[in-house]
């Protein structure tokens, strides 16, 4: 009966799942650099919620 214990097999598995995940790694990077620009790259200052808040003088008394 064959083994699931086998090194070998195991370092066959491991390395079949490796190419699968590198794959969609690659798959999913070319995605992203075909897709609209400036979209998913955006700095923290950038986005509104993030911004500081002007700076208001004091009101007049």
């Amino acid at each position: 009966m064959f083994s699931f214990q086998d090194p070998g097999f195991q370092l066959d598995l491991y390395h079949q799942r490796a190419g699968e995940e590198q794959r969609a790694a690659a798959a999913y990077r070319i995605a992203r650099e075909a897709s609209t620009p400036g979209r998913h790259r955006h700095a923290w200052w950038s986005r509104p919620a993030r911004r500081p808040r002007p700076v208001r003088a004091p009101a007049a008394l």
